[in-house]
């Protein structure tokens, strides 16, 4: 008996031992914390990676509280231009009913995983407000109205300044509260395009 509780035990302790199947946050206590927010420039590094890797789960983390309620807004009013381009995708509300709203095929109903239907719907149809998709080069950093610091970036299949305005959670990590393209409406938050889509 001594013999069988001897070696339950070991088992035991070779199952615990050996059970580091989880994904490594590198210490983190969760995804999110997990990020590199520490400061404007690796926010920005952090939110155009998962932009260029389809991981808009990120990119909506890495949007600060703000932003998020700017698109929860226009979700509920059904404002789909404040996430894609619906001019360049007429046909935009066939595909929300064929690729976005079968909800019976969600793994969850958090907005983060509408914003990410929507955004992969843009990315197939090409019709992203916004496309980060190539390079983007931190040019110069300048603190902004308010308490925001606006990065000065070189984005790929962009002509002229774009600018990533920055915005310090109560924690101290940074995140994105707009993005700016050369002649955008600065009052449409998170994003600033130039041709405003209904």
């Amino acid at each position: 008996m001594r013999r069988l509780v001897l070696l339950l035990l070991v088992v035991g302790l070779l199952a615990v031992s050996c059970g580091g199947d989880a994904p490594s946050l590198g210490g983190a206590r969760t995804y999110y914390e997990s990020l590199d927010l520490s400061s404007p420039r690796q926010a920005v590094a952090t939110f155009a990676d998962a932009f260029q890797r389809n991981d808009f789960m990120t990119v909506w983390l890495v949007l600060d509280a703000d932003a998020q309620f700017h698109l929860q807004k226009a979700l509920n009013m059904l404002q789909y231009g404040q996430f894609l381009d619906t001019a360049a995708f007429p046909e935009y509300q066939t595909a929300l009913e064929t690729e976005v709203f079968p909800f019976q095929s969600w793994d969850s109903h958090d907005l983060w995983e509408f914003f990410d239907r929507l955004m992969l719907m843009a990315d197939r149809h090409d019709a992203f407000l916004i496309d980060l998709s190539g390079q983007v080069s931190i040019t110069s950093e300048r603190p902004s109205a308010g308490e925001y610091t606006d990065l000065i970036a070189d984005v790929a299949g962009i002509e002229g300044d774009v600018i990533f305005r920055m915005a310090q959670a109560p924690s101290g990590r940074w995140r994105v509260h707009q993005f700016i393209a050369p002649g955008g409406d600065e009052q449409s938050i998170p994003w600033a395009v130039p041709t405003a889509n209904g």
